[in-house]
C-alpha cells in the first residue's frame, strides 16, 4: 500500500538526510549547495528529468542486478515520488529545514 505524504526517516537515517537530499541523489544539486532556498529554485520538470536520466542509467534490467545497483535505484525512486508531489516537497523541504536548524 502506497503511504500519502512525506514520511520522514528513522532516527538513524537522519545524520543520511542532511549529507545528501533527495535533491542530491536526483543530482540536482551539489554537495556545495545545502541550503533551503536552493532547493526552491528546482522546478518540477528538473525533478522529472534528472529522474528519467538516472532510471535509464541504473534499472536493474540495465545494471546487472546487483544489490548495490539495485539500493541505488530504489533511492532514486523514493527521491523522485517525494519530489514530483508538490505537497510531499513541501513537507519534505520543511523536514530538512527543521534538521539543519536542529544542528
Amino acid at each position: 500500500m502506497r503511504q500519502e505524504g512525506f514520511q520522514p526517516p528513522a532516527q538513524d537515517d537522519a545524520d543520511l538526510v542532511l549529507c545528501q537530499t533527495h535533491y542530491h541523489v536526483l543530482g540536482l544539486l551539489d554537495h556545495s549547495q545545502v541550503h533551503v532556498p536552493t532547493f526552491e529554485q528546482v522546478t518540477t520538470e528538473q525533478v522529472k528529468k534528472a529522474f528519467r536520466t538516472l532510471a535509464l542509467e541504473l534499472h536493474p534490467d540495465k545494471s546487472g542486478g546487483s544489490a548495490a545497483a539495485r539500493a541505488r535505484f530504489e533511492r532514486v525512486q523514493r527521491a523522485y515520488e517525494t519530489l514530483r508531489d508538490e505537497t510531499r516537497r513541501q513537507e519534505y523541504d520543511r523536514f530538512v529545514r527543521r534538521q539543519q536548524q536542529a544542528q
